[in-house]
């Protein structure tokens, strides 16, 4: 029993060492040449530019599952392109260049408008500064409310804002002092 025990001891180390010398063999994952990462870059940059331009609902999934498939192309096999010409450097081995980068910002900004949005206090300048030192929100106006408090707390303000756009009309200055 022993004998055998220590044959299949023996077969089972042997087997686990071809194992191991055939699994130390294969390569990881194939890695394309830098042309073909320059192009799955060029690739990507277009289906961005397409979803960041504007597209229809019925083509959404798909430039999403082609965003997807082309990450995982470049993630798995650009992460060290193959390169084909002689001694090159770091650089030239990235596939995005700034200029590139910023050459198709540029594109989608012309093709991108936008309206201005302008955001004002109901008062500025000297008005402002009086209605600052006009009203002082309660104390109960302040943290976690209810909706029948926010309703108060916004009637009292809309009330103090009117009668302080009619003191201002009446006498605009040292209004501030009034409180």
């Amino acid at each position: 029993m022993t004998r055998n025990s220590f044959i299949l001891f023996i077969v089972q180390f042997v087997v686990l060492v071809i194992l191991i010398c055939f699994v130390a063999n294969l390569p990881a994952v194939e890695q394309f040449n830098l042309k073909q990462c320059q192009q799955l870059q060029e690739d990507l940059e277009q289906n961005r530019t397409k979803l960041r331009t504007g597209y229809r609902l019925r083509d959404a999934n798909k430039l999403k599952e082609n965003e997807q498939r082309l990450q995982k192309q470049i993630f798995y096999h650009c992460e060290k392109p193959v390169v084909t010409q002689g001694k090159t450097t770091i650089r030239r081995l990235l596939p995005i260049t700034r200029e590139l980068a910023l050459e198709s910002a540029r594109k989608v900004q012309d093709s991108f408008f936008a309206s201005t949005i302008e955001v004002k206090a109901p008062y500025q300048g000297k008005q402002l500064s009086a209605w600052l030192g006009y009203y002082q929100e309660p104390r109960f106006c302040y943290g976690v409310r209810t909706t029948s408090v926010i309703v108060e707390c916004a009637t009292r303000r809309q009330q103090a804002m009117q009668q302080f756009e009619r003191d201002w009309q009446q006498k605009p200055v040292n209004l501030s002092d009034q409180r």
